[in-house]
């Protein structure tokens, strides 16, 4: 299975025309209780078929992003203050998680089925299944940047920067 084919659509109508249209199967991911201002899709190839993921934002300037975890067989999409799980076998919807700020990236780590999401408060580590498996909450975050097994984020109004190690979310003791 694969994710490509990323198109941001003018209008809720745009995209829900065009899902008529295609015909193809569709996962909805949207935040709940907020109004749209965005509207996103991917397009997922899987072994005998193809469906797409469409993301409904309330941020329209934050562009939401899709990974692949676990061979394959998991998404996780992140977009404005959430993460939410996709089993891409079934084309279903999984766990929805509220993030503590904006979502800004995901950075892959050595296993397959975890990632490190960083966003506007800090960072948090996440499996394929839905469990958080540290968090490291800060003040906003500026800008951030790896450094070997180390993500740096930089604070607003902050003279140093908080390293957190990706292994465990513990500071770094060179921080």
């Amino acid at each position: 299975m694969a994710v490509y084919g990323h198109k941001q659509w003018d209008s809720k109508s745009a995209v829900l025309a065009h899902l008529s249209e295609s015909h193809l199967p569709h996962v909805l991911v949207a935040a709940p209780d907020e109004a749209p201002r965005r509207f996103d899709s991917f397009a997922v190839a899987a072994s005998a078929s193809e469906f797409e993921i469409v993301v409904f934002s309330a941020n329209a300037s934050t562009r939401p992003q899709v990974l692949e975890l676990d061979g394959h067989r998991r998404a996780l999409v992140g977009f404005d203050s959430f993460l939410c799980w996709i089993d891409l076998a079934r084309a279903t919807v999984g766990p929805l998680l509220r993030i503590e700020g904006i979502f800004f990236e995901f950075i892959p780590v050595e296993r397959r089925d975890h990632v490190v999401v960083v966003h506007e408060l800090g960072a948090l580590r996440v499996d394929s299944t839905g469990n958080v498996l540290w968090r490291a909450d800060t003040d906003v975050v500026e800008s951030f940047r790896m450094e070997a097994d180390t993500l740096v984020l930089e604070l607003m109004d902050a003279t140093e920067v908080r390293r957190v190690l990706l292994a465990s979310g513990d500071e770094s003791p060179t921080g």
